[in-house]
């Protein structure tokens, strides 16, 4: 139950310590870590949408792309803020939790941009 942020049980010797909480949005209950994992999964869900393009000259295909682009700005001012957001220990999880897919996501619409001459 401790992982579910119950405190944990111990024999009545010993104290009871709480679990650590997470930083979470009293509006949405949702952590700075969950709206980049959200902004992330859209971005590759529309990079997804874009590599199955094979015209990368269209009009659409541009059009997809800025999508991208915008969906990758998203997800840069979402880990920025998560980052600012946590103390260092959380920082450090953060970064190995996500720093791979955002680096994956960015090289991804860099590749694509090349095809397509941009």
């Amino acid at each position: 139950l401790a992982s579910c942020g119950f405190v944990r049980r111990v024999p009545t010797a010993q104290a009871v310590v709480p679990r650590q909480p997470q930083l979470r949005s009293l509006a949405t209950g949702r952590s700075p870590a969950d709206h980049l994992s959200d902004k992330l999964a859209n971005a590759n869900l529309l990079l997804s949408d874009l590599m199955d393009d094979d015209d990368r000259s269209s009009d659409d295909f541009m059009a997809d792309l800025e999508e991208v682009r915008a969906a990758y700005t998203a997800v840069c001012g979402a880990y920025d803020t998560a980052i600012a957001a946590l103390p260092e220990k959380g920082q450090v999880s953060l970064r190995k939790n996500f720093d791979l897919a955002v680096v994956g996501l960015r090289d991804k619409l860099v590749s694509l941009e090349e095809e397509a001459g941009v």
